[in-house]
């Protein structure tokens, strides 16, 4: 990467050559565009230090784990497009204004855009799971309180006769 001023401005410019660190910059439609090469499973938080980003692509790059919270600090990003990796859980509320489609092919994501909510689970399945738990609780109780009563109650009353 070379750099130097031009009006006043500080101009990098990329060459397409790969980095020791594991990444290749270049040049495209007056942008800077690092492509980073299979160089970790999953999205650094410390991406959120390059204050100025406004475009993230990391698409089909076999990325797991979970989005970064910190991504939602990075004022300037107006591109984020996560697709077809293996990330897990909830997407962060202030990446929420980006499109479903920036998110699609993550099995284990779920919120907003998205619009699954808790792994995934739509709102009737998230129904009949409260109300068999509601049932089994209900249940453990009554099956509870006829255990006592059979034990201690009826018991209490024949040894009452017995006087």
């Amino acid at each position: 990467m070379r750099t130097h001023r031009d009006n006043g401005r500080l101009v990098l410019e990329a060459v397409s050559i790969p980095s020791p660190n594991n990444f290749r910059a270049e040049r495209h439609d007056g942008r800077l565009v690092l492509t980073f090469l299979n160089a970790t499973p999953s999205i650094p938080p410390k991406i959120v230090n390059c204050k100025f980003l406004n475009t993230l692509i990391l698409n089909d790059n076999r990325l797991s784990g979970s989005l970064p919270y910190e991504l939602g600090w990075l004022d300037r990003l107006k591109k984020l497009s996560v697709a077809n990796n293996d990330l897990t859980g909830t997407i962060p509320p202030d990446l929420s204004k980006f499109e479903k489609d920036d998110f699609d092919g993550n099995g284990g994501l779920c919120g907003k855009p998205l619009g699954s909510k808790y792994g995934g689970l739509s709102s009737k399945s998230l129904g009949i799971i409260i109300v068999a738990d509601a049932v089994g609780a209900a249940g453990s109780l009554i099956l509870g309180l006829g255990i006592w009563w059979w034990f201690f109650v009826r018991a209490g009353r024949k040894k009452a006769k017995l006087w």
